[in-house]
């Protein structure tokens, strides 16, 4: 890990606990802003594992990215990947992902987080591990840091304010060691007081 400036694991089902009694004593909770509450509390999804969000424009990177998904697998990491088959939704699927991340793999190519205007590629990706407070994990892949998708200023500038200089990354710029760089990941968040230290 160098200082400077991480499919598919099915997400879990969101639950909701039943919401307390009102003492009796008390006036009832109307029925319908009971419902309403619960209604809330089954929307929050639950939180269980990494995104792996990268480019999907390069048979290398995907195989690069298969690789650290399967060696986070065997370290029992929960991780997600989209991989949309016939009549599935690319972007419903980024959006459940998303919905479900405890963390974020950053795949750090010389265009990640290029502003593209698809509504689900990897700039808004960042800019919802960033927004969510979720732990980014990048692996620098791209000779320049921060990465600086060309001429694309406006995911330039997320990059340079996401991937801040205090941000540890894995560096793996000859992409030659997805192994090392899934332990790497693993570690950190299994360690003390990492996202899946529990």
């Amino acid at each position: 890990l160098r200082s400077e400036a991480a499919t598919s694991a099915t997400a879990s089902n969101p639950t909701a606990s039943d919401p307390p009694s009102a003492p009796a004593t008390s006036q009832a909770m109307p029925a319908a802003a009971m419902t309403s509450d619960v209604s809330m509390a089954q929307e929050r999804p639950e939180r269980g594992h990494l995104l792996l969000s990268g480019r999907f424009n390069s048979d290398t990177v995907i195989d690069y990215m298969k690789a650290v998904k399967r060696r986070l697998e065997e370290r029992r990491i929960p991780v997600y990947m989209v991989q949309a088959q016939v009549g599935q939704s690319f972007a419903e699927l980024t959006r459940i992902g998303l919905a479900h991340a405890k963390g974020m793999v950053a795949f750090c190519t010389s265009d990640y987080g290029a502003y593209t205007g698809a509504g689900y590629e990897t700039f808004h990706e960042l800019e919802y591990a960033h927004d969510n407070k979720l732990q980014i994990f990048p692996i620098r892949l791209c000779e320049e840091w921060p990465p600086a998708p060309q001429d694309n200023p406006r995911g330039t500038f997320q990059n340079e304010f996401v991937f801040k200089n205090g941000l540890v990354y894995v560096d793996d710029r000859q992409m030659n060691n997805a192994e090392g760089a899934a332990d790497q990941i693993a570690d950190s968040v299994t360690s003390p007081g990492g996202i899946f230290s529990n």
